[in-house]
């Protein structure tokens, strides 16, 4: 129980560090409690690895400590900045922060319940998670050390595990508790992502905000639900087969709810919450006039003025660099929406710019995109993997 609790502070005291960072790009409250905590961990850990680089801090507790420090004062800074704009001074804590953490903390507890009833660390690709995630918080060396391979560094995309090895480090929490509250806590970071993002896109409805969560990571296919009808009280039902239903078994179609119910630590589940969140934070972006430099002849008047441009954009290239550097399956998808959202930002997505307006835009939407994967260069460069380009399925 006190493992549960180390966590919960953890998870609490990283979203509380940059709400009042959030406040300031979504412009409200709603948007910022519910995707605070997520964007917390991520904001965190990205600024305790860059710090590693330096080699005088290693990737460790103190540094990550360190790294929440900052964020918290430069959030503060700019929560301070906003109220001296004239905004009405409101408390810091009320029914928004309240109903976020109600769709957080709800479906992590569900997940968790899950984990307890089988918390082995047993079967498919579970050892290799466990294996990349105790590397990350055994060491603080970057990168990582290859847990089977001695002298060499880890040959993957391991980004998500450093995600959950920060957060396991701050709450100073076992690996093997830490692997299962992982699990547990990125599924409620999905839901809270997705909630986000369908409360905007339905300007604000309440019931499509849940259904987004419900529908993001409780759903799945019918697949499962005909093999419960064919055998309800099997003793060996067979969760497996509804997510290998497309093509031949060789193809993997998992919807959400199968990845936190089977419960692998991949870069596919740990990159989950921040996928959804960079869209959020791109339909953001488009409602912000000072986010984008309206023309290239108003670039250095916009230049003049980064305060105005340039955070909005950073953020969104870390909440992109943060879900490309957990899974590189999310680059294409990733890519399209920040040109696109440069595309539509001269009318907000209204209606089609001008020819002229979306190729500007185009091209800052693409410069968006090389800064998320020049913040991430040497991450990128730790590891090499065989490409062999796209599989007909």
């Amino acid at each position: 129980m006190l493992d549960i609790l180390k966590w919960a502070l953890a998870v609490e005291v990283l979203g509380l560090a940059c709400l009042p960072l959030l406040r300031a790009f979504f412009a409200n409250r709603r948007d910022a409690a519910l995707l605070s905590r997520p964007v917390g961990l991520a904001l965190v850990a990205y600024l305790a690895w860059a710090l590693s680089l330096s080699k005088i801090l290693a990737f460790e507790r103190g540094s990550l400590l360190l790294a929440l420090a900052l964020i918290g004062i430069a959030s503060l800074f700019v929560g301070r900045s906003a109220r001296r704009g004239g905004r009405t001074p409101e408390p810091f804590w009320g029914p928004e922060e309240k109903r976020a953490a109600l769709f957080f903390w709800v479906p992590t507890a569900v997940f968790a319940l899950i984990r307890a009833a089988v918390p082995e660390v047993l079967g498919a690709e579970k050892f290799m998670d466990l294996a990349f995630l105790n590397s990350l918080t055994r060491s603080g060396a970057m990168p990582p050390a290859d847990p089977w391979m001695s002298g060499h560094s880890i040959n993957y995309y391991y980004w998500g595990y450093l995600l959950a090895a920060a957060l396991a480090k701050i709450a100073a929490v076992s690996n093997f508790v830490s692997y299962n509250l992982a699990v547990a806590t990125f599924a409620g970071y999905s839901f809270v992502a997705a909630a986000c993002l369908g409360l905007r896109l339905s300007g604000g409805r309440f019931a499509a905000g849940l259904w987004s969560g419900i529908g993001a990571v409780f759903a799945g296919n019918l697949t499962g639900a005909f093999d419960a009808w064919h055998a309800p009280f099997a003793r060996d039902f067979d969760y497996w087969h509804a997510s290998r239903v497309i093509a031949s078994p060789n193809t993997i179609n998992e919807f959400p709810f199968f990845t936190f119910f089977h419960a692998d630590l991949h870069p596919h589940l740990l990159a989950f919450p921040y996928s959804i969140a960079v869209f959020a934070a791109a339909h953001r972006l488009l409602e912000i006039p000072s986010a984008f430099p309206a023309s290239p002849w108003k670039a250095a008047d916009a230049l003049r003025k980064w305060w105005h441009v340039f955070p909005p954009a950073l953020l969104v290239a870390l909440l992109a660099g943060t879900a490309r550097a957990a899974n590189n399956w999310t680059l294409p998808a990733v890519a399209l929406l920040l040109v696109f959202t440069g595309v539509f930002r001269a009318t907000q997505g209204r209606r089609v710019p001008a020819f002229g307006d979306a190729l500007w835009g185009a091209l800052v939407g693409a410069g968006i995109l090389l800064l998320s994967l020049l913040l991430w260069l040497p991450y990128s460069r730790s590891y090499e993997l065989p490409i062999r380009g796209l599989g007909r399925a």
